[in-house]
């Protein structure tokens, strides 16, 4: 007849997970535990399962204190030389998987019952003080899966299983500064002249660059602002780059260009490019060359001449020390915002003037003073606050009143603690940049199909319909599978190479594909990543049953395929054409799906070779993949001669490792077959 006692919130916690090193060297994981109580506890007893598995020594660990567990003390302390070794309390067994996994902190109580002779027995029963059940991506820290983070509890009174209570550790400031530079022959180029020098991340990250460089053989520098000293004049940051920004300071020597990669880079319209005093040409000699001081993500950057004739490129890492291990947390915080989670709308196709119910979980461990709904009507820009009513177990609520058909709803939450030092969170957390959005009176879709929902607001879709067509940068969406599974803060851009993106004329114009990326947190049908195209290219195919056919066949072979197949497709209430076709991307899920006993296989998707005016979207000529033997100085394999026509994906360790497709070209070139 009374409310619940709220749930427990241990002194001991699970303070850090690092369990997926940039290195791609699982033994340099750890996990830390962190006695936030007054009191010291005795660790006699304790344990670490789940993913991992660790008794604890006789030690005790004092409040306020740390204790470190590592895969392998021999790479923990290579990478971690300043932490006092009394805190490293030995090594775990097992792993933490990097797609996510279960951490759980026991310790041993004696359990006495009474036997059926009525005799006492004493039984050792292990209690969950503090449990993890990490993710990757979404709400969850992105940085700490294979980005250079760990991930960190901002706020040890938090609860362990909720994503707002971790964040990405902050490497900014670890790693020093390097120089990126070749030297080399101008050869196996062509399609355009060595008239520009393009640069950029292999993947998502950020990065500082200064001092860039591009000096003929026996002469000076042909970058005119190399040194960013003032400014970024004369430099175009676009595409999955287009965020990158000059800074005055915090550059080599002054001023510097601070790049921000939200995915990898290529020779069109994902690129920061600059035009050079002069136009190299094939058969000289030139340098290549780049200070650079890795920040957060992927950690190789590449500088490439137009017309593919050199390149430099390189990991820009310093340091190994990623981490807080037996230190305060760097996204540590004395009074972490509330937790909002659970975020969800109901009905999630609602029809014309049917109220929607919105509903949130929301915890915070000094309570709360205000829960906020705050919605719009897309594209007006101004904002409706309703107060969120507590339904009990931690959830909130609160309505949106019915629309006419046709009409979006675009929503965040907003909420503050009870604390004397206000603490205030937002769900999304980057709200009102990124929304909820919901719309009414949507078309019905067929039951035979997988119907796919894409809402985008207005102002998405006007970026959209002017930025570059080959732009991978994302853009904000809801996506909705059926009728029931709504997935916020997903990303969306155009699908299509260039010999079709520069057609489209917007997301609601003609005949265009999509690609779609959830959270790795919010999967959908088990991944992550999804195209939705058109039959065959651009609904050519007009049986929209021969790719399906041919894929169908390949699978009764037993050959590795793609998984495809047909759906219906909405954009902003717009059913678009007649049938899709969801699309698997090759990526490291098939290489798992199709060789499991070689998950860490290379991976190549075979690609024209484009290079692209300074719009980035249309191409000035293409050369087609073929596995022939392009050397250069010394005998040498042009690595940049194979780049583009055979593209890596599903990169673990370097996107620069082509080891495995140099020893298959070598094999096709091969003067004799093999016996």
């Amino acid at each position: 007849g009374t409310a619940n006692a709220k749930p427990l919130r241990s002194d001991m916690v699970i303070n850090e997970l690092h369990y997926h090193p940039v290195s791609e060297d699982d033994d340099e994981e750890f996990v830390e535990i962190y006695n936030r109580g007054t009191n010291a506890v005795n660790l006699t007893g304790w344990r670490l399962r789940g993913g991992i598995s660790f008794n604890f020594p006789n030690a005790n660990l004092p409040a306020g204190g740390y204790a470190v567990v590592a895969r392998s003390l021999t790479n923990f302390f290579a990478a971690h030389p300043a932490v006092n070794p009394a805190l490293v309390l030995g090594e775990f067994s097992g792993g933490l998987g990097n797609g996510g996994d279960v951490v759980r902190l026991t310790k041993s109580d004696d359990l006495v019952s009474t036997n059926a002779q009525s005799q006492l027995e004493t039984n050792i029963i292990h209690i969950a003080v503090d449990e993890v059940t990490y993710r990757t991506g979404g709400r969850w820290g992105n940085l700490s899966d294979g980005g250079g983070s760990s991930l960190e509890r901002t706020d040890a009174r938090g609860f362990g299983d909720l994503a707002p209570s971790w964040a990405d550790s902050d490497e900014t400031t670890k790693s020093g500064w390097t120089t990126v530079e070749f030297t080399g022959l101008l050869d196996n180029g062509g399609i355009a002249n060595a008239d520009q020098l393009q640069m950029f991340l292999l993947g998502a990250g950020e990065c500082l660059v200064d001092d860039v460089e591009v000096i003929p053989q026996g002469g000076g520098n042909i970058v005119v602002n190399g040194s960013f000293s003032a400014n970024a004049n004369g430099w175009f940051m676009q595409g999955t780059h287009q965020d990158s920004v000059w800074q005055a300071t915090g550059g080599y020597s002054g001023g510097c260009l601070h790049v921000v990669a939200s995915d990898r880079g290529d020779t069109g319209a994902n690129r920061i490019r600059t035009v050079l005093t002069q136009t190299l040409n094939p058969g000289t000699t030139a340098t290549l060359r780049a200070k650079v001081r890795w920040l957060k993500g992927h950690p190789e950057i590449l500088l490439r001449l137009r017309g593919n004739y050199l390149e430099a490129t390189g990991s820009t890492l310093t340091t190994r020390a990623f981490g807080s291990p037996g230190a305060i947390n760097t996204r540590q915080l004395a009074n972490a915002s509330p937790a909002i989670t659970s975020v969800s709308h109901w009905p999630v196709l609602p029809a014309a003037g049917e109220a929607v119910t919105v509903t949130a979980r929301i915890d915070d461990a000094d309570g709360l003073s205000a829960a906020l709904l705050k919605y719009r009507i897309d594209p007006d820009t101004n904002f409706v606050s309703v107060a969120l009513s507590y339904r009990g177990a931690g959830l909130y609520s609160a309505t949106i009143p019915g629309q006419a058909v046709g009409k979006q709803v675009a929503f965040y939450l907003e909420t503050f603690d009870a604390s004397a030092t206000l603490a205030m969170s937002r769900f999304p957390n980057a709200a009102p940049t990124r929304e909820c959005l919901v719309r009414f009176g949507e078309p019905a879709g067929l039951t035979q199909l997988g119907n796919y929902r894409l809402w985008v607001t207005e102002q998405n879709v006007a970026r959209w319909n002017t930025r570059e067509k080959q732009s991978n940068h994302p853009l904000d969406l809801t996506f909705v599978y059926g009728d029931v599974r709504v997935c916020y803060n997903a990303a969306t851009l155009y699908s299509g190479s260039p010999w079709h993106t520069p057609g489209y004329s917007g997301p609601l114009g003609g005949s265009c594909d999509y690609e779609l990326n959830l959270a790795k947190d919010d999967q959908v049908l088990g991944t992550d990543d999804f195209v939705l195209g058109t039959i065959g290219n651009l609904n050519s195919e007009g049986s929209l049953q021969a790719e399906q056919a041919a894929f169908w066949i390949m699978r009764k072979l037993g050959t590795p395929y793609m998984h495809r197949r047909h759906i219906r497709v909405f954009f902003n209430g717009q059913q678009r054409g007649n049938v899709f076709e969801d699309a698997q991307q090759p990526s490291r899920e098939v290489v798992s799906q199709h060789f499991s006993d070689d998950a860490d296989g290379s991976l190549h998707k075979i690609e024209d070779w484009f290079e692209f005016d300074d719009s980035g979207d249309n191409h000035v000529g293409n050369i087609d993949a073929t596995l022939g033997n392009f050397t250069t100085t010394g005998g040498v394999k042009k690595t940049a001669r194979y780049r583009w026509n055979w593209r890596p994906r599903g990169v673990r360790e370097s996107a620069n490792d082509f080891t495995n497709l140099f020893a298959l070209v070598n094999a096709v070139n091969a003067p004799q077959p093999e016996p």
